[in-house]
């Protein structure tokens, strides 16, 4: 699946997402779940405490952001039976398929601006503020859209392909 394939398939399944939604999504393929990770305690921890409050969703399992990069839905996945210290390790060891690349990211952004644009969320002075706030802030990751946050109820978990074995 290529990077365009994914925004497509994104704002098809999420039509109300914002574009920080998208600088979201991409941050994620590039960067992986590595920015939120400091140890596997606090990774069991906050996960743990998240699946304590899930909204019934019908999102299912898997959901392939990239050819190597899947988001994991809690609420399905604790459905199912999941173990989250499973998937608390696969999380946290997917943080090494990743490097910290931040011209790639940048790159990647900047190089898909013209295929974002087609889409009716997108607005060049916005774009432009969401790549200054992204240098500006080091790089921290965009939370999603107050928007995407009410409509779409998102609990989940970035993993790289690698790691899909351990939890399944």
């Amino acid at each position: 699946m290529n990077l365009r394939n994914s925004i497509e398939s994104f704002l098809k399944k999420y039509p109300y997402s914002e574009l920080q939604d998208v600088f979201k999504l991409l941050y994620q393929i590039v960067l992986g779940p590595g920015h939120i990770i400091s140890s596997i305690e606090n990774v069991k921890y906050y996960l743990e405490k998240e699946c304590a409050n899930l909204q019934e969703s019908s999102e299912e399992i898997f959901d392939y952001l990239s050819d190597d990069v899947i988001r994991i839905n809690l609420y399905p996945f604790v459905m199912s039976g999941g173990s989250l210290t499973s998937l608390a390790n696969a999380f946290f060891e997917s943080q090494y398929y990743f490097e910290k690349d931040y011209d790639l990211l940048l790159r990647t952004i900047t190089e898909n601006e013209p295929f974002i644009a087609r889409y009716p969320l997108y607005d060049e002075e916005t774009f432009q503020e969401c790549l200054k706030q992204l240098i500006n802030s080091g790089f921290a990751p965009f939370s999603h859209s107050e928007e995407y946050r009410e409509l779409y109820h998102p609990h989940y978990r970035i993993i790289h392909k690698n790691t899909l074995k351990s939890i399944e």
